[in-house]
């Protein structure tokens, strides 16, 4: 999907929010997915000698920041009940579309 739509993660979290399964159900099947799909992303770049020291560097300032954001959702998402999870990815999933619509538009005009 990512290749195809420039955008994997929307249709897999509308597919999951469509399950209805636990919010604890839908964090593993999104990790496991977006684990799998940066594996491959990162293969992919490797074999097409993308990845250099620049690369490397941008990764490892960013770290710390991603380390954060992993401990703040975790932290969070325990206090977020079912049906606030749900609403809050219907909103993100619409916010999603709203951008990619705009996006599009914006590429056609120019």
């Amino acid at each position: 999907l990512a290749g195809s739509v420039a955008m994997s993660g929307p249709p897999v979290i509308l597919f999951l929010t469509n399950l209805k399964i636990t919010k604890d159900c839908f964090k593993i099947n999104i990790v496991i997915y977006f684990i799998v799909i940066g594996f491959i992303a990162i293969l992919s770049m490797y074999f097409s000698e993308i990845i250099n020291i620049r690369v490397i560097r941008l990764f490892l300032y960013f770290f710390p920041a991603m380390v954060l954001g992993v401990y703040i959702g975790i932290s969070l998402s325990n206090r977020v009940t079912e049906s606030s999870f749900r609403f809050t990815t219907l909103v993100v999933i619409f916010i999603s579309g709203v951008l990619a619509i705009s996006s599009s538009l914006k590429g056609i005009s120019n």
